[in-house]
């Protein structure tokens, strides 16, 4: 019905009646209405899936497929107007049968054209509706992307505000923890596990040693102290780390580079990771040369005075 469709393909099938009326009298041309007819109704059947597949929302339909369909029908038309019109000279006294024929059949092209045209029209308002359609919802998805485009920016503005007071909680503490390490009163050191290589050392280690830090970072025992020192040292370590229980080294003796040969007392700690495994060998060392010599000092003091006491004793037992 969209466009009078309908209608005109009523008024066609009356333009055919009358063409069939008016040429009873010539079997041929009956055969060739007959062929227009069987043309006529694979054309309109044609026509009428494609319109309900545009109504459906389909995607549009083959033209060049209805064309052909539709081309049946002007082939047969032509031909019987053709036929008709060879036969004019014949048939002077029917020309007003021949003058209706003829405006039957340009009627009837004339509604199909306009049958045609109607259908290409509706498939294309379909196919416009079909796009406004699709328009509206690429509109809509990118509403909704930007919205979760601007959620995710929140999200991740939030998030980078947390990880940089966290980086700056991290900072602080690091700062902290080096202040600490530099002012611990005596030497402290890091070696990693394997080859027993000295990764941190603090301000008082190179007071110590007499060396800076960029002197011994890097290094093993061998390559800073004498070998026998150096193989004490390692064997200490080693003992630590496999173990996995920290040792006292009450007595040790170390060469430094300015102060001769110190005594230190020395706790070694090992360093275990989550596996169980040790990666690192922490060590606190403490200068007690003064101390031992002291305690040397007044253990010479205590023995010439317990020499002295039996000394004096015996002078005593003789008088």
């Amino acid at each position: 019905s969209d466009l009078g469709y309908n209608p005109a393909r009523e008024r066609l099938a009356a333009a055919v009646m009358t063409v069939r009326e008016l040429t009873a009298d010539n079997p041929e041309q009956q055969r060739r209405l007959d062929e227009l007819e069987r043309h006529l109704a694979a054309g309109f059947a044609r026509i009428d899936a494609d319109i309900a597949q545009a109504k459906a929302g389909a995607p549009p339909p083959d033209m060049m497929t209805t064309k052909e369909a539709l081309d049946g029908v002007f082939e047969s038309a032509n031909d019987l107007n053709r036929a008709e019109a060879a036969l004019y000279s014949d048939r002077t006294g029917n020309a007003a049968t021949t003058a209706a024929l003829a405006q039957a059949l340009l009627a009837g092209g004339t509604i199909l054209s306009i049958g045609l045209i109607g259908f290409v029209l509706l498939v294309m308002r379909a196919d416009a509706e079909r796009r406004e359609t699709v328009k509206g919802e690429l509109r809509r998805l990118n509403a909704r992307m930007a919205e979760d485009v601007a959620t995710r920016t929140a999200e991740l503005s939030s998030t980078s505000d947390a990880l940089k007071l966290k980086d700056e909680d991290l900072v602080r503490t690091r700062a902290f923890l080096k202040l600490v390490i530099e002012h611990v009163p005596g030497m402290l050191f890091i070696k990693d596990a394997r080859p027993h290589q000295f990764v941190l050392v603090n301000r008082g280690a190179e007071e110590l040693l007499g060396y800076d830090r960029t002197e011994l970072i890097g290094k093993p025992d061998h390559e800073i102290f004498p070998r026998e020192q150096a193989d004490q040292f390692l064997a200490r370590d080693q003992r630590v780390l496999r173990s996995g229980q920290s040792e006292t080294v009450t007595d040790e003796v170390i060469t430094t580079r300015d102060r001769g040969v110190r005594r230190l007392q020395t706790h070694a700690v090992p360093v275990i990771d989550e596996k169980g495994q040790a990666q690192f060998l922490l060590g606190f060392s403490e200068d007690v040369t003064d101390k031992r010599q002291v305690e040397q000092q007044l253990r010479q003091a205590q023995k010439m005075e317990a020499i002295g006491q039996l000394t004096g004793d015996r002078k005593s037992t003789r008088l």
